[in-house]
């Protein structure tokens, strides 16, 4: 079963999958999620950026840290993540890219 978070999208929600995040962190104002990626060149890791309609700080990105460990531990379950700084926060847009281990 695939660990999954949400986070209000609109007047929803979206689930993002974060089986193989093994960081995140805050980046201009945005949270980027790291991923390890089966098959990928060696060095290479996806990076989902997720840019919310309020600026995410570095405890913001912690927090979505600490949920993304605790639905690792607890796959199938889909838990909601708001900003600690602004609850009242949506996701604007999510990217994919790849990338060089950062």
């Amino acid at each position: 079963m695939a660990s999954l978070i949400e986070m209000k999208y609109g007047t929803g929600t979206l689930s993002l999958n974060v089986d193989g995040v093994f960081r995140v962190e805050e980046d201009s104002s945005n949270a980027i999620c790291y991923y390890n990626t089966p098959g990928a060149a060696a060095g290479e890791v996806w990076a989902v950026t997720i840019d919310m309609s309020e600026n995410v700080t570095a405890d913001d990105a912690a927090a979505l840290e600490l949920l993304v460990k605790r639905a690792q531990q607890a796959p199938g379950s889909k838990t909601l993540f708001e900003l600690p700084s602004n609850s009242d926060a949506t996701v604007d847009s999510m990217a994919v890219s790849d990338l060089a281990y950062p």
